[in-house]
């Protein structure tokens, strides 16, 4: 439930001033308070809004329900929440959103092992018919830095306070946890610069949000597979397909064709955009130094490339500029080694570059930037050369990983190269 857009019904209503203070649950003592001041009836109290990152040091059993409703009945409400089976108390009240509507907003102390039990009953109630019914937690928070307010009607007002070891009460994510760094919308009154009171509302969990992790990682192999892959390449004319390969050597199970529809120039003393050469077929032009690149669309199918030759070569895309053409990569896939691969690739000029054997990874735990993280799908499959890497029990790989708390969501692997 991530509320980085827009305003959710919740933070409406804690910016209209309704829940704080709306407590059920019993609140241990802590040493941090807000300032004491001496009141002055003179100075009015102010509504201030700001934002700040946060850590999560205390969570509690409570969950706060926030929706609209066609049901006012407040007796009937409690008893369907109490008749749950974890709830353990419950409170509600009625309050009108920005647009006059009512909304509902309850308190319940909970289980905390019920909780995904409980917040499914919940949304099985169908007089609450917000979508989503908007659900949160009770949580305090410490802040440790200076926050700039703004006032709500008028934010040329601003007030910058700052927080020392601050504790506040916070209303975070039913899956936010205890030790989450967190960013979120503080909602304060003030008298005058005096902070009477403030509460912090999560719009974003910057702990379990995932991030791209890159990194260096030395991983092991744990067996190799008798799979055997056999890059080619080719002039991109060639017209052989999967079933003509197939056909000439049946030991080859699968094949992939990879077009590169790139031209690379040198020495050209020309800068001609894109626009100018008017080709929808290419995809973009890059100048870099002396080299320049001409891509092609992914599914360009060569058609007329004849006559985009021509037209390259009037506004001054030479041909002895040309230091690379179009060609293709054939990739051939067998489960038997090939020993006289080269001469019978040969017939269907085909050129082999390198062969590779399938390796399987142990990545169930890979330490990323001194961090460790779980991958649920504990091995990576991964092809390596064939035969300089089979007697290496590790292998050093750059890897890219999408990582949200301590799993990895997303693996990428990419041998590193050796200097």
């Amino acid at each position: 439930m991530n509320k980085q857009t827009g305003l959710s019904i919740l933070l409406i209503v804690l910016i209209l001033g309704s829940i704080v203070g709306m407590s059920i649950g019993a609140r241990p003592e802590i040493d941090t308070t807000y300032q004491d001041f001496e009141e002055d009836l003179n100075i009015p109290s102010e509504m201030y809004l700001g934002e700040t990152e946060a850590i999560v040091s205390e969570m509690f059993s409570e969950l706060i329900i926030a929706s609209k409703t066609d049901v006012f009945e407040q007796t009937k409400i409690e008893n369907d929440l109490i008749a749950i089976e974890g709830v353990k108390r419950s409170s509600i009240q009625f309050n009108k959103d920005t647009q006059e509507e009512i909304i509902l907003i309850a308190k319940i102390v909970i289980d905390p092992l019920l909780q995904e039990e409980i917040i499914a009953e919940i949304n099985n109630l169908e007089y609450l018919t917000s979508e989503p019914i908007e659900i949160y937690k009770q949580a305090r928070v410490e802040i440790n830095n200076t926050v700039n307010f703004r006032k709500g009607e008028d934010e040329n007002k601003t007030i910058d306070y700052d927080f020392v070891d601050y504790i506040v009460d916070a209303v975070v994510n039913v899956n936010t946890l205890k030790k989450d760094k967190i960013q979120g919308q503080l909602q304060a009154s003030f008298k005058g610069e005096v902070l009477e009171y403030v509460i912090l509302y999560e719009t974003t969990n910057l702990t379990s949000s995932p991030s791209l992790v890159f990194d260096e990682q030395e991983i092991s192999i744990i067996e190799w597979n008798e799979k055997y892959r056999y890059s080619t390449n080719t002039n991109y004319l060639n017209e052989n397909d999967e079933n003509s390969i197939k056909e000439s050597i049946p030991e080859i199970e699968k094949v992939t064709i990879v077009p590169d529809y790139t031209l690379v120039y040198q020495g050209l003393d020309i800068n001609i955009s894109q626009e100018d050469l008017n080709i929808s077929e290419i995809e973009a032009i890059d100048y870099n130094l002396d080299e320049t690149k001409i891509s092609f669309i992914a599914d360009y199918n060569l058609s007329n490339y004849e006559e985009i030759k021509e037209k390259l070569i009037e506004n001054g895309f030479l041909e002895e500029n040309k230091t690379k053409d179009f060609k293709k990569k054939y990739l051939l896939e067998s489960s038997v080694e090939i020993n006289d691969i080269t001469e019978k690739i040969t017939p269907l000029d085909l050129e082999l570059e390198n062969i590779e054997k399938e390796a399987i990874l142990d990545v169930e735990k890979i330490t990323l930037q001194e961090e460790e993280y779980s991958y649920s799908e504990k091995t990576y499959p991964v092809w390596l050369n064939y035969p300089e890497d089979v007697n290496k029990q590790t292998i050093v790989f750059n890897v890219q990983a999408y990582v949200t708390r301590q799993d990895i969501m997303f693996l990428m692997l990419d041998k590193k190269i050796e200097e």
